[in-house]
């Protein structure tokens, strides 16, 4: 049913002269209007329905007709029941699906016919319709209802039996049941597994939220009575402390040291509380280890394999932020009988659902009404003559008409030498008098040339079309980027999980920017900060309007120290996550974050291999962590080669640890793009440049020159040296704003301390202050690290990991205290440290 579209793209159009744009958009809202009522009119004559009436099936001597809708309504009623019995009601149901969508100009319920979406909509429908009249005639037969022939219809009863006699009763219940199901899904793209797992979700969801009233109600009761130290709680106190000492359990049953990979058993009566899953939102009494748990934790950490734990309400998470944050201390906990907020934790909860909703489309922008709906007029003459003219006899195959551009398919009468290819693309140009034209080559899977000739007057391209793409709502990935369409008008994505890095670069002004705000627009309509952080290094100020966001690892940053900080962290970072990889026996990010939630599954916690001995803490689900820095230009500049090492260290080894790095420019110098960030970043995307050599330099073959501006792009994907023609989606203030501002009220950004605060990791200077050692919280491997740092004359990360066995972030605040108390050198241009001859 195309006719309910308003404009629909064809791949060639004849020269006839296309109907005004308001009578069209009439034209279009009369169709709508007339079908809605047809189906009324259907479902009225269905309901109505009478056996009595003078119909097709049989006749009847009456002076008057039941059916609502007359005689007409008669006859249509009875012959659609007759065939499907009343399965005939799936018929009004896809016709008001059709209209409905239709008439909001999505073509999901009304695509064209020979293609595999048609083949999938009424295939699935067609499916759907004959196994539920075949299933109704064998399994409903006794139903009571009024119908001209028996449940089922006639095709039901012919199809039921046949069925029936092939595979009895049971089997054929069982066949057409699954092809019920799966005409369902294929008609409706309703996917039934996640239908199930939102139904799971939605009852898990409300089981932790009556956990959660219960605990907090257990709380309350907790909090009235007496504690420890009061008049009330002395007395028993005194009576037990007054009985032998014979009769304490500990006597009788002494704790055991924990083996590596051994499991803790909660006591009877413990149950979890609110604080093991969401540390932020409980608060709890610390309490001092016992001698016994200290021994067992001390047993357990000296596995290099992380113990499984089973926390109860006595095991109580510390904040992660004090191994994590190169700066913190490390104060000894001491008792106390307060209750005290639980510090905030490094990463996310362990929490499988989402802990906030994401923005729905009716944010972004639309296509309004009464937008005008310009017919491009396609000239294969007028292409061939001006070929014809240049010394190029040639046939234009087909055309695409695109939002953008119009692409001629043409097949050359004789071979045109490379030397005489450089030069038509100019001489067609001026024969065909427009601004920019693009010749191609080649054309992939085919043997023929391409042209591909600006519109008259371009569409738009929203984001919002690209965002309600089945490309994009059924990507599995969370990183899934609306880059918007190609030069046919075909919603473009890509996953940035696969690319696994992706460089943008163009002239000022070409829509480089706006690109970015769709990528980062994407990823917060796609992924919870459960599952993607992000981290913005934007000296121009562009991003500001992210700021705040729950996603962000740390504010917007704008200052070229703090960005090499950053890029700092996300080296460390990486380094930490790989470890635990390590340990765990897995390659890359989401068999790590797999293994915790099978573990989570049975009800077991692996144990963090790299806290501390005496103070066992669960692993924690990670992340994927995008950077994105807006300006590179810029940090080069102040970075230099230390900057340039540090980000293809990260573009080499940060993919299988989950950190993906996005990069923009708007100067394209091979000062910029140099041969190290192009040989680790392969995903590229070109926009408008001056010349064929900034196109080289990017992309290392020419055509962005071409560009129109404006969002208009080349994008060469992981593994092609073929780039496609991307036209960019528009991205307004108004969007960024309305989605920034919904995500905002989703939650409170989370940044993890110290991150812009450590020592800097990529050269650039600090002030440096020799601090005596009192005025410094110091590790109580301190004094190791002194002498072994002297012994050994060099301090570095990996040094202190494997003489100590620790982790990175602990080796990290080890350097910065041996660094403030003067025993070793700030690190310079190349990272290495100097030990310096002081007496301690």
């Amino acid at each position: 049913m195309s006719f309910l579209k308003k404009r629909k793209p064809a791949a060639v159009r004849n020269d006839a002269p296309a109907l005004p744009p308001k009578l069209s958009r009439l034209l279009h809202l009369a169709t709508g209007l007339a079908l809605t009522l047809g189906v009324l009119l259907l479902v009225a004559a269905l309901a109505s329905y009478s056996p009595d009436d003078n119909a097709w099936s049989h006749s009847a001597d009456l002076p008057y007709t039941h059916n609502w809708m007359g005689a007409p309504g008669a006859w249509l009623s009875d012959i659609l029941l007759f065939v499907f019995g009343l399965s005939a009601w799936w018929l009004p149901l896809y016709a008001a699906l059709m209209v409905w969508f239709g008439q909001r100009d999505d073509e999901r319920f009304s695509p064209e016919l020979l293609s595999w979406a048609g083949l999938a909509v009424y295939g699935g429908f067609t499916v759907l319709l004959l196994s539920s009249s075949a299933f109704e005639a064998i399994r409903l037969y006794s139903l009571d209802v009024a119908l001209p022939l028996s449940a089922g219809g006639i095709v039901g009863d012919m199809l039921g039996k046949t069925l029936h006699r092939a595979l009895g009763f049971n089997g054929a219940s069982l066949l057409l049941m699954i092809a019920m199901l799966v005409g369902f899904s294929a008609f409706t793209h309703v996917s039934w597994l996640n239908l199930m797992e939102a139904i799971g979700a939605g009852v898990e969801y409300l089981a932790l939220a009556v956990r959660r009233l219960w605990q907090r109600s257990l709380g309350e009761e907790m909090l009235d009575t007496p504690h420890a130290g009061s008049p009330a709680s002395q007395a028993p106190a005194a009576e037990v402390a007054s009985e032998p000492v014979a009769d304490s359990p500990a006597e009788e049953a002494p704790a055991a040291p924990l083996a590596s990979g051994s499991r803790i058993e909660p006591r009877l009566g413990d149950e979890p509380t609110l604080a093991d899953e969401h540390p932020a939102q409980a608060d709890i009494a610390a309490q001092a280890d016992s001698p016994a748990d200290h021994h067992a934790a001390t047993a357990s950490a000296a596995s290099h394999e992380p113990p499984v734990l089973a926390l109860d309400s006595e095991d109580e998470p510390t904040s992660a932020t004090e191994r994590d944050s190169p700066t913190a201390a490390m104060p000894e906990a001491q008792p106390s009988t307060v209750p005290a907020q639980v510090p905030r934790r490094h990463g996310p909860p362990r929490l499988l659902l989402p802990s906030a909703p994401l923005p729905p489309d009716t944010l972004l922008q639309r296509l309004p009404p009464d937008a005008a709906t310009d017919e491009e007029t396609v000239d294969k003459t007028r292409v061939e003559q001006a070929l014809l003219a240049l010394g190029v006899p040639a046939t234009v195959l087909s055309a695409h008409v695109g939002p953008v551009v119009i692409r001629y398919e043409f097949e050359a009468g004789d071979a045109i030498a490379p030397e005489r290819r450089a030069t038509l693309a100019r001489e067609l140009t001026q024969a065909l008098a427009v601004d920019s034209l693009r010749l191609l080559d080649s054309v992939p899977g085919k043997s023929c040339m391409a042209l591909e000739h600006p519109r008259r007057q371009r569409q738009p391209i929203l984001l919002s079309v690209a965002l309600r793409s089945p490309a994009w709502r059924n990507s599995p990935s969370r990183l899934t980027l609306a880059l918007g369409v190609d030069s046919s008008g075909q919603p473009m994505t890509a996953d940035l999980a696969r690319m696994p890095h992706v460089l943008l670069a163009g002239a000022p002004g070409s829509g480089k920017t706006t690109a970015l705000h769709a990528m980062l627009l994407s990823l917060l309509y796609k992924a919870t900060p459960e599952e993607a952080r992000l981290l913005l290094i934007d000296p121009e100020h562009s991003l500001a309007a992210y700021r705040e966001l729950p996603h962000l690892l740390a504010p917007v940053v704008s200052d070229m120290q703090q960005a090499a900080l950053a890029l700092g962290w996300c080296m460390s970072e990486m380094e930490r996550r790989y470890q635990l990889m390590a340990r765990l026996g897995v390659r890359n990010l989401a068999s790590y974050n797999q293994k915790l939630r099978e573990a989570d599954s049975r009800d077991e916690r692996i144990a963090d291999p790299f806290s501390e001995p005496d103070d066992l803490k669960p692993l924690e689900l990670m992340p994927a962590i995008v950077v994105v820095v807006n300006e590179l230009a810029e940090l080069m500049a102040q970075g230099g080669k230390q900057v340039e090492e540090r980000l293809a260290r990260l573009a080499q080894k940060a993919r299988a640890a989950g950190i993906h790095l996005v990069l923009a420019t708007g100067r394209a110098s091979a000062e910029v793009i140099t041969g190290l960030i192009k040989a680790n970043i392969p995903t590229r995307m070109a926009f408008q440049v001056a010349s064929k050599v900034d196109s080289r330099l990017i992309l290392e073959q020419m055509g962005a020159e071409t560009l129109l501006g404006q969002g208009d792009m080349l994008y060469k994907p992981p593994g092609s040296d073929y780039a496609l023609r991307v036209h960019g989606a528009d991205v307004s203030p108004a969007d960024i704003s309305q989605v920034t501002e919904f995500v905002r009220r989703t939650g409170k950004p989370d940044y993890v301390d110290g991150l812009l605060e450590g020592a800097p990791s990529v050269g650039l200077p600090r002030p440096h202050r020799v601090a005596d050692p009192s005025e410094v919280a110091l590790d109580p491997l301190y004094d190791d690290a002194v002498a072994l740092v002297r012994q050994l004359d060099k301090a570095t990360v990996m040094l202190l990991q494997n003489e100590f066995n620790i982790g990175a972030t602990r080796a990290i605040r080890l350097l910065d205290s041996l660094e403030l108390t003067g025993v070793i050198s700030a690190a310079d241009a190349n990272g290495h440290r100097k030990v310096l001859a002081v007496s301690l």
